[in-house]
């Protein structure tokens, strides 16, 4: 393929060639006037050694150099030019570029790394130009503030070889491409606002070092090799990365990071207003990254992912998400070493209350930590996956949790004050104590723990799946707990203060173990309601003695279904089921203008002048007792318990 075939010149762009010429020409007239200005001026192909110079001489080390003669041609550095003309291969300064339906290159052939072609001041590469380094080497010093400068879609190819450019290095509008070649560069500015997108950085291959990689646009692409971008690198353009390793720091604003394969290790990785982390393979090892947001949707909640995981590793010490920031994982392996610390905040402002909230988003894949604390305005939703937490364990506040769907394993979990867990599908396994102070919404799934701790409520019923709730050791009881499945063990109970059991519907089910051993705290009352004769069962162990009778003197029915109204007391069976206690049948009978009433039982009669109440005590009846008939047209009799 010819020189003419492979540096085709950039076509179109009339305005926006024009003014770069314009720019050519300002800064070859400021070079002019600084050094002495050697052109070549043949329009075909040939040796650097040749004599088309303008000057009637080859190149030296005080001399601006150009390359910028019509004519589709290559200036060949080669082997010889080494051996024999070395002394021309220092330059102060090196413009390339060509006019229309040219273009220009300067080409180093395989000249290895023994001599470099060196410019001691700048490197300007402009339209329809380009230096193409072909396993040699290139040494560009920048001794008077010089920098490589790139413009009018200029192109610096590299194959092999080495660049050594400890200065800037701005990519205005134009192209860097290496290929297996080492580069140390100063800092990398790629685009400079003035509305030219048309940059790009490719790098398969090789190493390339810089101090930082500035992107206000165009696109880096990391396909092979390694980059080390020493003191960070800030995107506002875009960054794809297929294979290799990024090393350092990343700032993503308003722009992406597209990691398909490879490695980005680093300190710190910061996802910002707008920006997007799509990490389809590939790993990401960070000591902190921050994932922030911006845009939400119409309720004020985050919308589009800062950062989405899809395979791959994360490999983090600490993950902050804040102000809108939504971290989405669909899959692959999240792996944390410090807590994950969920919050949000709420500001007062002249536009009113602004809330920024804080997303995590588990569709797929393994999240691991020692914890996460999910507080105001923290929102955590899990649709499949597994969240392993190794450590302290879950902690919600004042927020919810989210389960939809997949595993949710902890050291323990605490649904705190104002806080809640509603889980429709999946498992919660908790391998010590789930705690409830807040509220537990179990529609469907499985929760298994080794303990439970009860101050909130458990609402537990089967609607979107059959929900089962499972204790494997003891519960301290208090609180309410919403009966509508089938499948709620409760493990040992311990009444520690006054709680509720409420069965919501048919379906309730509570499976209790013998619970007799375990000490109860005296005056706390245990109160069933709702129960229904042939649909709803409690039991403590298999047999009678599941409870002593002074636990059994705690527990109390109320408004059973098909009963009359008011409380009950309890027995046990001899299956370890607890029933209430069939009230007595107060019976009557009239002897002149008396009657009299018998009953059975530890059963005090009351009396009102209404039926539906107030209902008072009569003073020292016992069964039988005889009421005189008075004047009162009615009177109205019932028992109650002592």
């Amino acid at each position: 393929m010819s020189y003419e075939s492979c540096f085709s010149g950039r076509r179109g762009y009339p305005w926006f060639q024009s003014q770069v010429a314009i720019l050519i020409f300002i800064i070859l007239s400021s070079l002019a006037s600084a050094q002495p200005l050697n052109s070549w001026t043949n329009p075909a192909s040939a040796r650097w050694e040749d004599m088309f110079w303008s000057l009637g001489i080859l190149p030296g080390e005080t001399q601006s150099v150009y390359v910028t003669n019509a004519g589709y041609k290559a200036v060949g550095i080669y082997d010889t030019t080494l051996s024999q003309y070395a002394e021309s291969l220092t330059v102060s300064n090196l413009t390339v570029s060509a006019p229309d339906s040219a273009s220009s290159t300067v080409l180093l052939n395989y000249t290895g790394l023994s001599l470099p072609l060196r410019i001691r001041n700048q490197l300007l590469i402009g339209t329809n130009g380009t230096l193409q380094n072909l396993y040699g080497r290139v040494q560009i010093d920048g001794a008077a503030d010089g920098e490589v400068r790139l413009i009018g879609q200029g192109r610096y190819v590299q194959e092999g070889g080495q660049t050594l450019a400890p200065i800037p290095l701005r990519l205005i509008d134009g192209h860097v491409m290496n290929t297996n070649g080492n580069m140390t560069l100063g800092q990398v500015t790629m685009g400079d606002n003035s509305g030219a997108y048309f940059i790009t950085f490719t790098h398969d291959g090789g190493s390339i070092a810089t101090d930082y990689l500035l992107m206000n646009s165009g696109i880096y692409t990391l396909v092979h090799g390694i980059l080390y971008a020493l003191s960070g690198a800030s995107i506002t353009g875009y960054f794809y990365q297929y294979g290799g390793t990024n090393y350092g720091d990343v700032t993503v604003m308003l722009g992406g990071y597209k990691l398909y394969g490879g490695l980005l290790h680093g300190n710190v990785a910061s996802f910002g207003l707008n920006a997007s982390m799509e990490h389809r393979n590939g790993t990401v090892e960070m000591q902190f990254i921050t994932v922030t947001g911006g845009a939400v949707y119409p309720d004020g909640f985050p919308s589009n992912p800062s950062y989405a995981l899809y395979q791959g590793q994360v490999s983090c010490g600490t993950l902050n998400i804040g102000n809108n920031g939504l971290f989405e994982q669909n899959g692959g392996t999240v792996a944390l070493t410090n807590n994950l610390d969920l919050h949000g905040f709420q500001f007062n402002t002249s536009r009113g209350i602004i809330t920024d909230y804080a997303d995590y988003r588990l569709a797929g894949g393994m999240f691991t930590a020692p914890s996460i604390s999910l507080r105001e305005f923290g929102i955590m939703n899990q649709y499949g996956g597994t969240n392993l937490l190794t450590g302290s364990g879950l902690a919600i506040s004042s927020a919810n949790y989210g389960m939809e769907n997949g595993r949710l394993e902890t050291a323990s979990s605490g649904v705190g004050f104002q806080g809640g867990l509603i889980q429709r599908h999946g498992l919660h396994k908790i391998n010590g104590v789930l705690s409830v102070t807040g509220n537990y919404e179990l529609g469907g799934g499985t929760v298994d723990a080794s303990g439970f701790y009860l101050r909130g409520i458990l609402n537990a019923y089967s609607y979107y799946d059959t929900a089962t709730f499972t204790v494997h050791g003891l519960t301290d009881l208090g609180g309410t707990v919403q009966a509508g499945a089938t499948d709620i063990d409760l493990g040992q109970i311990r009444l520690s203060t006054n709680a509720l059991i409420d069965f919501k519907n048919d379906l309730g089910r509570i499976v209790c173990f013998n619970s007799s051993g375990v000490a109860w705290t005296p005056g706390q009352s245990l109160v069933i309601a709702n129960w229904h004769s042939g649909f709803n069962h409690i039991s403590f162990g298999t047999d009678a003695t599941g409870l002593t009778p002074g636990q059994l003197a705690q527990v109390r029915f109320v408004n059973p279904v098909d009963m009359p109204g008011g409380y009950y007391k309890t027995q046990i069976l001899s299956n370890g089921e607890l029933v209430p206690v069939p009230r007595p049948t107060l019976q009557s009978s009239r002897t002149a203008n008396n009657l009299i009433f018998t009953w059975t039982g530890n059963y005090q009669l009351f009396s009102s002048t209404n039926v539906s109440g107030p209902y008072a005590p009569v003073p020292g009846a016992v069964s039988p007792y005889t009421n005189a008939i008075g004047t009162e047209s009615s009177r109205f009799f019932r028992l109650q318990s002592n």
